[in-house]
Protein backbone atom coordinates (compact mmCIF):
# COMPACT_ATOMS: atom_id res chain seq x y z
CA UNK A 1 0.00 0.00 0.00
CA UNK A 2 1.31 3.04 -0.81
CA UNK A 3 2.54 5.46 2.28
CA UNK A 4 -0.09 8.22 1.52
CA UNK A 5 -3.57 7.59 0.19
CA UNK A 6 -5.87 9.33 -1.63
CA UNK A 7 -9.45 10.43 -1.01
CA UNK A 8 -10.26 8.23 -4.26
CA UNK A 9 -8.58 5.33 -2.52
CA UNK A 10 -9.94 5.84 0.48
CA UNK A 11 -13.37 5.37 -0.89
CA UNK A 12 -11.93 2.32 -2.81
CA UNK A 13 -10.77 0.75 0.90
CA UNK A 14 -14.26 1.57 1.89
CA UNK A 15 -16.17 0.07 -1.00
CA UNK A 16 -13.55 -3.19 -0.89
CA UNK A 17 -14.25 -3.46 2.95
CA UNK A 18 -17.77 -2.81 3.27
CA UNK A 19 -19.31 -6.01 4.71
CA UNK A 20 -16.59 -5.70 7.54
CA UNK A 21 -17.59 -2.14 8.35
CA UNK A 22 -21.41 -3.11 8.08
CA UNK A 23 -20.94 -6.01 10.59
CA UNK A 24 -18.59 -4.52 13.02
CA UNK A 25 -21.10 -1.47 12.86
CA UNK A 26 -24.39 -3.63 13.77
CA UNK A 27 -22.38 -5.63 16.49
CA UNK A 28 -21.47 -2.44 17.61
CA UNK A 29 -25.29 -0.98 17.94
CA UNK A 30 -26.70 -4.20 18.95
CA UNK A 31 -23.67 -4.42 22.12
CA UNK A 32 -24.60 -0.51 22.91
CA UNK A 33 -28.24 -2.07 22.98
CA UNK A 34 -27.66 -4.96 25.15
CA UNK A 35 -25.46 -2.94 27.43
CA UNK A 36 -27.87 -0.24 27.66
CA UNK A 37 -30.98 -2.48 28.41
CA UNK A 38 -29.24 -4.98 30.60
CA UNK A 39 -26.29 -3.59 32.54
CA UNK A 40 -27.00 -0.04 33.19
CA UNK A 41 -29.73 0.54 36.24
CA UNK A 42 -32.48 3.14 35.07
CA UNK A 43 -32.02 6.46 37.32
CA UNK A 44 -35.19 8.35 37.74
CA UNK A 45 -35.77 12.22 38.89
CA UNK A 46 -38.30 13.45 41.06
CA UNK A 47 -38.60 17.92 42.07
CA UNK A 48 -40.10 19.59 44.52
CA UNK A 49 -40.53 23.74 44.74
CA UNK A 50 -39.79 25.67 47.54
CA UNK A 51 -40.52 29.71 47.35
CA UNK A 52 -38.31 31.41 49.37
CA UNK A 53 -39.35 35.41 50.59
CA UNK A 54 -38.70 38.32 52.64
CA UNK A 55 -41.37 37.62 54.93
CA UNK A 56 -39.67 36.69 58.44
CA UNK A 57 -41.88 36.84 61.68
CA UNK A 58 -42.33 39.00 64.16
CA UNK A 59 -38.92 38.30 66.01
CA UNK A 60 -36.22 38.75 63.79
CA UNK A 61 -34.57 42.09 64.48
CA UNK A 62 -34.61 44.78 61.42
CA UNK A 63 -30.39 44.41 60.67
CA UNK A 64 -31.19 40.37 60.07
CA UNK A 65 -34.11 41.03 57.84
CA UNK A 66 -32.20 43.57 55.71
CA UNK A 67 -28.77 41.31 55.92
CA UNK A 68 -29.69 39.06 52.83
CA UNK A 69 -30.99 39.97 49.51
CA UNK A 70 -33.22 37.44 47.93
CA UNK A 71 -30.30 35.80 45.95
CA UNK A 72 -28.05 35.40 48.71
CA UNK A 73 -30.88 34.13 50.74
CA UNK A 74 -31.39 31.59 47.91
CA UNK A 75 -27.41 30.97 47.97
CA UNK A 76 -27.22 30.65 51.66
CA UNK A 77 -30.27 28.03 51.46
CA UNK A 78 -28.67 26.00 48.44
CA UNK A 79 -25.75 25.18 51.22
CA UNK A 80 -27.66 24.76 54.11
CA UNK A 81 -30.23 21.79 52.06
CA UNK A 82 -27.22 19.68 51.63
CA UNK A 83 -25.55 19.98 55.38
CA UNK A 84 -25.85 17.48 57.82
CA UNK A 85 -28.24 18.58 59.31
CA UNK A 86 -30.80 18.71 57.20
CA UNK A 87 -29.62 15.14 55.25
CA UNK A 88 -29.06 13.61 58.72
CA UNK A 89 -33.00 14.18 59.84
CA UNK A 90 -33.87 12.96 56.17
CA UNK A 91 -32.45 10.20 57.05
CA UNK A 92 -33.45 9.23 60.72
CA UNK A 93 -37.35 9.97 59.65
CA UNK A 94 -37.14 7.96 56.15
CA UNK A 95 -35.28 4.76 58.34
CA UNK A 96 -32.64 4.87 55.48
CA UNK A 97 -29.49 4.63 57.76
CA UNK A 98 -28.20 1.15 56.22
CA UNK A 99 -28.56 2.09 52.91
CA UNK A 100 -27.62 5.55 53.08
CA UNK A 101 -24.99 8.01 53.79
CA UNK A 102 -24.40 11.40 54.47
CA UNK A 103 -21.95 11.38 51.23
CA UNK A 104 -24.42 9.27 49.17
CA UNK A 105 -27.48 11.50 50.17
CA UNK A 106 -25.78 14.63 49.06
CA UNK A 107 -24.67 13.10 46.09
CA UNK A 108 -28.40 12.07 44.66
CA UNK A 109 -29.76 15.66 45.52
CA UNK A 110 -29.44 18.67 42.92
CA UNK A 111 -30.27 22.25 43.94
CA UNK A 112 -31.66 25.26 41.75
CA UNK A 113 -32.75 28.66 41.83
CA UNK A 114 -35.70 28.50 38.82
CA UNK A 115 -34.25 31.78 36.81
CA UNK A 116 -33.84 34.98 39.19
CA UNK A 117 -37.14 33.94 40.70
CA UNK A 118 -37.28 33.21 44.51
CA UNK A 119 -37.92 29.86 43.32
CA UNK A 120 -35.59 26.75 44.75
CA UNK A 121 -35.68 23.72 43.15
CA UNK A 122 -34.61 20.44 45.40
CA UNK A 123 -33.98 17.27 42.79
CA UNK A 124 -33.72 13.99 43.73
CA UNK A 125 -32.41 11.21 41.65
CA UNK A 126 -32.70 7.58 42.57
CA UNK A 127 -32.59 3.93 41.16
CA UNK A 128 -36.18 3.47 42.91
CA UNK A 129 -38.73 6.13 41.53
CA UNK A 130 -41.00 6.04 44.62
CA UNK A 131 -37.99 6.61 47.14
CA UNK A 132 -36.88 9.47 44.82
CA UNK A 133 -39.98 11.01 45.31
CA UNK A 134 -39.97 10.13 48.69
CA UNK A 135 -36.92 11.96 49.66
CA UNK A 136 -37.55 14.75 47.54
CA UNK A 137 -40.73 15.44 49.69
CA UNK A 138 -39.26 15.08 53.16
CA UNK A 139 -36.56 17.02 52.11
CA UNK A 140 -38.75 19.99 51.57
CA UNK A 141 -40.30 19.31 54.52
CA UNK A 142 -37.48 19.04 57.05
CA UNK A 143 -35.51 21.93 55.31
CA UNK A 144 -39.23 24.55 56.50
CA UNK A 145 -39.40 23.27 59.39
CA UNK A 146 -35.31 23.57 60.37
CA UNK A 147 -34.50 26.75 58.68
CA UNK A 148 -36.36 28.82 61.56
CA UNK A 149 -34.50 27.24 63.91
CA UNK A 150 -30.98 27.88 61.78
CA UNK A 151 -32.00 31.69 60.81
CA UNK A 152 -34.51 32.58 63.12
CA UNK A 153 -36.74 32.92 59.91
CA UNK A 154 -39.98 31.74 58.49
CA UNK A 155 -39.53 32.53 55.04
CA UNK A 156 -39.79 29.47 53.01
CA UNK A 157 -43.08 27.83 51.62
CA UNK A 158 -43.76 24.56 49.28
CA UNK A 159 -45.16 25.40 45.88
CA UNK A 160 -45.48 21.46 44.62
CA UNK A 161 -44.93 18.29 46.30
CA UNK A 162 -42.43 15.79 44.08
CA UNK A 163 -44.56 12.94 42.23
CA UNK A 164 -43.09 9.64 40.88
CA UNK A 165 -41.75 10.08 37.73
CA UNK A 166 -42.09 6.77 35.15
CA UNK A 167 -39.79 7.96 32.34
CA UNK A 168 -35.89 7.81 33.69
CA UNK A 169 -33.15 10.29 33.30
CA UNK A 170 -30.41 7.94 32.78
CA UNK A 171 -29.27 6.40 30.53
CA UNK A 172 -29.71 7.86 27.49
CA UNK A 173 -30.80 5.31 25.42
CA UNK A 174 -30.89 7.26 22.10
CA UNK A 175 -27.85 8.91 22.98
CA UNK A 176 -26.07 5.18 23.14
CA UNK A 177 -27.11 4.01 20.29
CA UNK A 178 -25.25 6.86 18.56
CA UNK A 179 -22.32 6.37 20.35
CA UNK A 180 -22.44 2.73 19.55
CA UNK A 181 -22.87 3.66 16.04
CA UNK A 182 -20.25 6.05 15.94
CA UNK A 183 -17.51 3.64 17.86
CA UNK A 184 -18.49 0.62 15.50
CA UNK A 185 -18.35 2.72 12.41
CA UNK A 186 -14.49 4.28 13.50
CA UNK A 187 -13.15 1.10 14.76
CA UNK A 188 -14.48 -0.59 11.35
CA UNK A 189 -12.62 1.98 9.38
CA UNK A 190 -9.63 1.84 11.43
CA UNK A 191 -9.64 -2.10 10.82
CA UNK A 192 -9.79 -1.63 7.29
CA UNK A 193 -7.35 1.09 6.84
CA UNK A 194 -5.05 -1.26 9.14
CA UNK A 195 -5.26 -4.79 7.10
CA UNK A 196 -5.32 -2.56 3.88
CA UNK A 197 -1.77 -1.18 4.65
CA UNK A 198 -0.70 -4.50 5.99
CA UNK A 199 -1.89 -6.53 2.81
CA UNK A 200 1.08 -7.11 0.79
CA UNK A 201 -0.22 -8.42 -2.52
CA UNK A 202 -0.09 -5.74 -5.48
CA UNK A 203 -2.99 -4.42 -6.27
CA UNK A 204 -2.66 -3.13 -9.83
CA UNK A 205 -0.21 -2.46 -12.86
CA UNK A 206 0.78 1.03 -11.44
CA UNK A 207 1.96 -0.53 -8.01
CA UNK A 208 3.82 -3.19 -9.84
CA UNK A 209 5.41 -0.16 -11.93
CA UNK A 210 6.58 1.22 -9.00
CA UNK A 211 7.92 -1.71 -7.29
CA UNK A 212 10.06 -2.84 -10.11
CA UNK A 213 10.77 0.37 -11.82
CA UNK A 214 10.17 -0.95 -15.25
CA UNK A 215 6.90 -0.90 -17.53
CA UNK A 216 4.71 -3.31 -17.53
CA UNK A 217 4.58 -5.14 -21.45
CA UNK A 218 1.85 -7.19 -20.69
CA UNK A 219 -0.87 -8.11 -18.26
CA UNK A 220 -3.13 -12.13 -17.68
CA UNK A 221 -6.76 -11.25 -16.92
CA UNK A 222 -8.12 -13.05 -13.76
CA UNK A 223 -9.95 -16.15 -14.81
CA UNK A 224 -13.57 -16.58 -13.59
CA UNK A 225 -13.43 -20.53 -12.22
CA UNK A 226 -17.41 -20.51 -11.82
CA UNK A 227 -17.88 -19.14 -15.26
CA UNK A 228 -15.66 -21.28 -17.35
CA UNK A 229 -17.44 -24.34 -15.56
CA UNK A 230 -20.80 -22.86 -16.74
CA UNK A 231 -19.93 -22.19 -19.80
CA UNK A 232 -18.33 -25.90 -20.14
CA UNK A 233 -21.22 -27.26 -18.93
CA UNK A 234 -23.74 -25.64 -21.47
CA UNK A 235 -21.50 -26.15 -24.44
CA UNK A 236 -21.94 -30.28 -23.43
CA UNK A 237 -25.66 -29.64 -23.06
CA UNK A 238 -25.74 -27.79 -26.49
CA UNK A 239 -23.42 -30.89 -28.04
CA UNK A 240 -25.44 -33.61 -26.61
CA UNK A 241 -28.54 -32.12 -27.86
CA UNK A 242 -27.09 -32.17 -31.21
CA UNK A 243 -25.88 -35.51 -31.24
CA UNK A 244 -29.49 -36.51 -29.70
CA UNK A 245 -31.12 -34.36 -32.62
CA UNK A 246 -28.65 -35.70 -35.52
CA UNK A 247 -29.54 -39.44 -33.93
CA UNK A 248 -33.14 -39.02 -34.18
CA UNK A 249 -33.50 -38.07 -37.83
CA UNK A 250 -31.18 -40.62 -39.32
CA UNK A 251 -33.59 -43.28 -37.27
CA UNK A 252 -36.48 -41.72 -39.13
CA UNK A 253 -34.80 -41.54 -42.33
Amino acid sequence: MKETISFKDMVNIIAKRWKLIMIMVILSVIIGITFTNYFIKPIYQSSTLLLVNRATDESQVPYTRDLYSNSELINTYNVIITTPVILKAVIDELNLEGTESLKSMKERITVKSEGESQVLSISVRHEDSLLAMIIANKIGEVFQREIGQIMNVNNVTILSTAEVENTPISPNKTFNMVISFMVGLMLSLCISFLLEYFDGTIKDEDELERLLGLPVIGSVNEIDVRRLKLRKRNTEKERSITIHTSGGESIGS
